[in-house]
């Protein structure tokens, strides 16, 4: 049977996002383009622990070239779905997969909308990894979810805003950076330049996000958000938050995982 470093070693060599963090010169993008298979495996590890995808299905949106897909099979997961957008990427997941799997996995090139509005089976575990923020409506989406898992892991960006605001000297004191040119307007950067020149801006900062109310359930668009709307989401929900993947991620995988840059939430569903 392969081994399970040999799979991370391809899929690894694979992944177009590793070649775009080297352009930039960082050890990765803002989502995990990563080009070390060790860290792969910690990600990974963290992502669908072995032991909790033992025997059970997995349905991860936004597979992109289906890593997690590999990785579960070769933990002894019952069945792995990948949905991903890109064609180009769902026929190069396919053609990884088939290198070492020939049954068990599936890859479909649609749209998540698509795929929920078109699909009722149930899975036990979804995977949203790195995508949720390219969901508009987000309660109908994880209302889907719910009704078709017992345990959903969410794997994310903090809003951009966050960066922009908690690391003045990467993206404000070169106010020619494409990203200082392009998000904001005038009056807004006149406005978070006023902030950034407090020294308390970023305690004031953390504390405004830390203990805003989450976003009214009455609206359906949002773009980035935070753990404490998926929170309050799924507690009304009835379902029970799980600390592993995030205690996990952070303590070994912390140059990735970090306010104000990633996070990794989970939920159980209710007895």
């Amino acid at each position: 049977m392969t081994n399970i470093d040999s799979i991370l070693e391809t899929f690894t060599k694979n992944d177009h996002r590793a070649a775009w963090a080297k352009h930039l010169k960082q050890s990765s993008i803002m989502g995990k383009g990563i080009d070390n298979p060790d860290i792969n495996k910690i990600l990974h590890t963290g992502l669908l622990p072995p032991l909790q995808i033992k025997n059970k299905s997995v349905l991860d949106f936004g597979c992109n070239f289906f890593l997690t897909g590999a990785w579960s099979l070769y933990h002894d997961a019952q069945e792995v779905l990948g949905i991903e957008i890109d064609e180009l990427l769902s026929e190069k997941a396919s053609r990884l997969m088939s290198n070492f799997f020939q049954e068990k996995w599936e890859v479909k090139n649609t749209s998540i909308e698509s795929y929920i509005s078109q699909n009722n089976k149930k899975y036990d575990i979804i995977l949203i990894a790195g995508t949720i923020h390219a969901i508009t409506e987000k309660y109908h989406f994880l209302n889907w979810c719910i009704d078709h898992c017992d345990y959903i892991i969410i794997d994310s960006n903090y809003p951009p805003y966050y960066h922009y605001l908690l690391d003045r000297t990467k993206w404000w004191d070169n106010k020619t950076h494409s990203i200082y040119q392009k998000i904001f307007n005038d009056n807004d950067k006149k406005m978070f330049q006023k902030l950034l020149n407090d020294n308390e801006y970023s305690n004031w900062i953390m504390d405004f996000f830390n203990n805003k109310v989450p976003i009214s359930e009455t609206k359906e668009v949002y773009n980035y958000t935070n753990p404490s709307f998926y929170d309050y989401f799924f507690q009304r929900k009835g379902w029970k938050s799980e600390n592993y993947h995030s205690n996990y991620l952070t303590e070994n995988l912390s140059e990735y995982y970090y306010f104000p840059r990633r996070y990794c939430v989970a939920y159980s569903k209710g007895v």
